[in-house]
């Protein structure tokens, strides 16, 4: 077993570490597929793999950029959608996340709609082509979503106050959860029930928030708060856990941004913090590393933490898109 160091520094004193056991071993390739971001040009975000695609967007789309911001490619690589999201009227559009299902994609947003007016926004996008359905989802702007196991779509983000100040923002649900259609069904996570930061999906420098879905609950990451909270389908809080150290690798602090987060079939929690691959422990509220010199040795350096298929664990090494299970050791 792979012993690592979790680290805090008490000011004045000196640096405390604790060693904690490897939260298991990252298998060598289950499988590997080439992928391209050439179908988004101007600098796409970070890829994500959800509902069996892979799904590449341009954070940021001006009105005199006709050009593609979103494409989808299937498992083999192959470019299945290509299209410009936008917003009638806008003059800016702001795509902060996208999942696929059942034929459609889903993109979660806001844009600037008029003289300095925002309004956040839902896209449904058919795979096979077609025209968008565009919702308006304001005052609520949406900043992360995933689709929960009975295809609905839940949103984590924000209401912003007066000249889009955080602390002239009323109380808001920062969890609302829509259907198909696009039709509000209810929001849950108040926000006066979690006040760090300036809020807590703002970051990014902990992380960024986001929400994730299994078969049969929905999880939030909040890294301003230290809290992973989860909820059943019906939107109820079924259960908060808070870490306490943040992951030191090897002694060093390089990074311990939350960049992206995975929740297994089986509701098991992974996370890529810094440059590393971590799962999280509820009971003893810590960030356990997942070894990853067996994937390295096969050539499959962990790069950036896209999704899951079934329990397996999806990621970007160099260009290739890299499936591979994580094992017990």
């Amino acid at each position: 077993m792979t012993n690592m160091a979790h680290c805090r520094f008490i000011p004045a004193l000196f640096l405390a570490c604790t060693f904690a056991v490897s939260a298991g071993q990252l298998s060598p390739p289950v499988r590997r597929s080439p992928f391209s971001q050439i179908a988004v040009p101007g600098g796409p975000g970070a890829p994500k793999w959800a509902g069996g695609h892979l799904i590449l967007f341009r954070p940021s789309t001006t009105h005199s950029d006709l050009s593609n911001n979103l494409a989808v490619q299937d498992g083999e690589g192959r470019t299945v959608l290509e299209t410009r999201v936008w917003v009638p009227d806008a003059t800016q559009v702001w795509i902060r996340d996208v999942e696929t299902v059942e034929g459609e994609a889903v993109a979660v947003g806001n844009a600037m709609v008029g003289n300095l007016e925002y309004t956040g926004f839902l896209a449904f996008i058919p795979i096979k082509g077609g025209a968008a359905r565009i919702v308006r989802t304001a005052p609520f702007e949406g900043m992360s979503m995933a689709v929960g196991p009975d295809r609905s779509v839940w949103v984590l983000g924000w209401q912003l106050g007066e000249e889009r100040r955080i602390l002239k923002a009323p109380d808001h649900a920062m969890l609302q959860h829509y259907d198909r259609d696009g039709k509000f069904i209810g929001g849950s996570l108040p926000w006066s029930s979690f006040r760090c930061g300036l809020h807590p999906v703002a970051g990014p420098d902990n992380g960024h928030a986001q929400v994730r879905a299994s078969k049969d609950r929905i999880g939030v990451l909040l890294p301003t708060c230290h809290e992973w909270v989860e909820f059943n389908t019906s939107g109820e809080l079924t259960g908060r856990w808070s870490w306490r150290d943040v992951p030191i690798s090897n002694g060093l602090k390089s990074s311990t941004m939350i960049s992206s987060v995975v929740m297994t079939p089986s509701n098991e929690v992974f996370a890529r913090i810094g440059i590393g691959l971590y799962r999280l422990n509820r009971e003893q509220g810590t960030w356990d590393p997942v070894d990853l010199t067996a994937a390295t040795d096969a050539g499959a350096i962990f790069g950036w933490l896209a999704g899951h298929y079934d329990e397996s664990l999806v990621y970007l090494s160099q260009r290739e898109l890299v499936r591979a299970d994580v094992r017990k050791q």
